[in-house]
């Protein structure tokens, strides 16, 4: 196999483990949303090594780091959990 044709796989699979990362960085993301501290304990803990996998994407990144933010700063408990 040549050098292309090999690097051509190589993102491919890179491209799809980027859209398996973003599709769990979702789900823990409604996850969230439940009322124990617990629960969100352990969502903290998984985000920050799935981020390191997407440093690539840095507009997805951008965008999710905006969508945490304004849960911060949201007036209603229910709000910052969403």
């Amino acid at each position: 196999m040549n050098r292309c044709a090999c690097l051509g796989k190589i993102d491919a699979c890179v491209c799809d483990v980027i859209l398996q990362v973003r599709a769990i960085v979702e789900t823990l993301l409604e996850v969230l949303a439940t009322p124990s501290e617990a629960v969100q304990r352990a969502v903290s803990g998984c985000l920050p090594p799935l981020m390191a996998g997407l440093s690539a994407d840095a507009a997805y990144t951008a965008a999710l780091v905006q969508r945490l933010l304004a849960m911060l700063s949201a007036e209603r408990y229910a709000d910052r959990c969403l």
